[in-house]
């Protein structure tokens, strides 16, 4: 899928071809410098170019040069068994950046009643998970 994770996205930002400057662009009132390649799938360890293709889009702050977004067109060359044919999927994810360095809140997903959903579970900073109590449980007993 198009989900990454931090190294897999710069894993793709250096494995870009063809990189082309494209004219400049106001994004979100952030003035941006405009690239755009193409992934080399054999250099991210993927397969081969043969069975995929990609544009990559990238809008950069040209004040700090953060990525504001990124947008990826994928194509897979599907070989199935069931078909006789092969056929050309494809997806498009576009990813918007904001607010840097802000502080984040995470709410558990909770029932009408409190309780977590059923199928989630709370874990703490070490990924240990949090005995099954109401998360305000906690902030009951401290006071």
């Amino acid at each position: 899928g198009l989900a990454m994770s931090t190294r897999s996205a710069l894993e793709i930002l250096d494995s870009l071809l063809d990189l082309e400057q494209l004219p400049d662009e106001m994004f979100d009132g952030y003035e941006t410098l405009r690239y755009q390649g193409k992934i080399d799938w054999g250099k991210v360890g993927r397969e081969s170019i043969a069975t995929k293709r990609s544009i990559v889009d990238l809008w950069i702050d040209k004040a700090d040069y953060t990525i504001r977004q990124a947008k990826v067109e994928l194509a897979v060359l599907e070989d199935t068994r069931n078909f006789p044919t092969k056929e050309w999927l494809s997806i498009t994810s576009l990813v918007k950046y904001f607010d840097f360095n802000e502080p984040i809140k995470i709410e558990p997903p909770l029932t009408s009643s409190g309780e977590i959903q059923q199928g989630w579970r709370l874990v703490d900073i070490e990924n240990q998970e949090i005995d099954k109590r109401k998360p305000d449980d906690d902030r009951k007993r401290k006071q």
